[in-house]
């Protein structure tokens, strides 16, 4: 079971589950997936935590609103925490419009053409989510997930881990260009408009 002290009280801090994925929850008011909470109680087996919205209009990634919606969980079902430090919890006064988006598409990078942008955000705010990749065969060299934003990740089994895309406005699919490599993608985007 994972140990939190009491000084993690009124602290925003990300959570991450016993199969080592982030912990996210979608808020019932404005249908916004956060992966931020601000503890407000924890006893011997349970912790009571505040979903906080990432504010992306407000100066950086490290704004965040409170939601108001109050979730209680058993410890034991995380492993682990990350407490969050130098951020701004604060009631925005600006309207802003969330939606999600879920494209689901498949890819053919055929020997000698080794590069496919598979998404392209056409949006100038500010959005976050995540990406699964599924390989149809097993290829002989990794598969590179190339997001815009600098990362890289490698693929090397038929099913990918999630992979974080907040920030990313463009993901590439790179191989070796030596064989035939087939799959297909999910993508779960949230974005966020100021409305004017």
């Amino acid at each position: 079971m994972m140990y939190l002290k009491q000084n993690c009280v009124n602290k925003p801090i990300m959570f991450f589950l016993r199969n080592g994925e982030v912990f996210k929850t979608r808020s019932m008011k404005n249908n916004v997936i956060t992966k931020f909470f601000l503890i407000t109680s924890i006893d011997k087996t349970c912790i009571t935590f505040m979903q906080l919205r990432p504010c992306y209009i407000c100066y950086n990634n490290y704004s965040f609103e409170p939601t108001y919606e109050y979730i209680t969980m058993e410890k034991s079902v995380f492993c682990a925490y990350h407490i969050l430090n130098d951020v701004c919890i604060r009631k925005c006064k600006h309207h802003i419009c969330c939606f999600s988006d879920c494209l689901i598409g498949h890819f053919t990078l055929l020997p000698g053409n080794n590069e496919a942008t598979i998404w392209k955000s056409n949006m100038a705010n500010k959005q976050s989510g995540t990406l699964q990749i599924q390989l149809k065969d097993k290829i002989s060299s990794p598969v590179k997930v190339i997001i815009q934003n600098g990362y890289v990740h490698s693929i090397t089994s038929l099913k990918s881990k999630i992979i974080c895309l907040d920030g990313a406005k463009h993901i590439t699919i790179k191989s070796n260009g030596d064989e035939k490599v087939k799959g297909c993608f999910k993508i779960e985007m949230n974005s966020m408009i100021e409305q004017i």
